[in-house]
């Protein structure tokens, strides 16, 4: 049982940490513009608008809502674990010169950490982690389409409340993503409110 107040911890440091792309600074010239919310979303109140999204759609799509809704309730713990219980160094001797080598041994740290913590639970974690990664299934696929169109809600309704940033840039980089017809449909009008104020 001691997995159950492990997992706990981390649901609720997830409940109290902000989403980092909404306050970001870059510099001038770059291809997206820089970003300020006052008061950003946590990354459980992501998760949640996934979750209830799934939800919404689970059934339209021909998915297992309960499959479908886990993963996306799971899909950013392995990036919560390493941001705040790993923090990345270098082995002496190796030259990483990509992010995306940072980025594999860092999910790879954080996927032992959950089973290490998780007992029976933290190998049911990893499987549905690993089946989003590799987006294979249909429920995996719907997931990420799922994350990119909450993310695309938010960035509409933060430009609604006054927000400084330019939701546009965020269906622009959602658009390769989100394929499904009956999603592209909710995307599409989504993206036409928009333009519409």
């Amino acid at each position: 049982m001691n997995s159950v107040f492990e997992l706990m911890d981390i649901a609720l440091r997830l409940k109290e940490t902000p989403r980092s792309g909404w306050n970001k600074k870059f510099p001038p010239g770059h291809k997206f513009s820089s970003r300020k919310i006052k008061k950003a979303e946590s990354v459980a109140a992501h998760s949640f608008g996934c979750i209830f999204l799934a939800w919404l759609v689970a059934e339209e799509l021909g998915l297992d809502p309960y499959k479908l809704m886990v993963m996306v309730m799971l899909h950013d713990l392995p990036e919560f674990i390493w941001k705040k219980d790993i923090p990345y160094e270098s082995e002496k001797g190796i030259v990483r010169k990509k992010m995306s080598a940072k980025k594999e041994l860092q999910e790879f740290l954080a996927i032992n950490k959950i089973l290490e913590i998780g007992g029976k639970r933290g190998g049911e974690i990893i499987d549905i982690l690993l089946e989003f990664k590799a987006s294979k299934t249909p429920e995996a696929i719907a997931a990420h389409e799922i994350d990119k169109l909450e993310m695309c809600f938010q960035a509409s309704r933060y430009f609604k409340q006054g927000g400084q940033l330019k939701p546009l840039e965020f269906f622009e980089t959602s658009a390769r993503v989100v394929k499904n017809p009956k999603l592209r449909n909710i995307f599409s009008k989504l993206k036409k409110k928009l333009n519409q104020k």
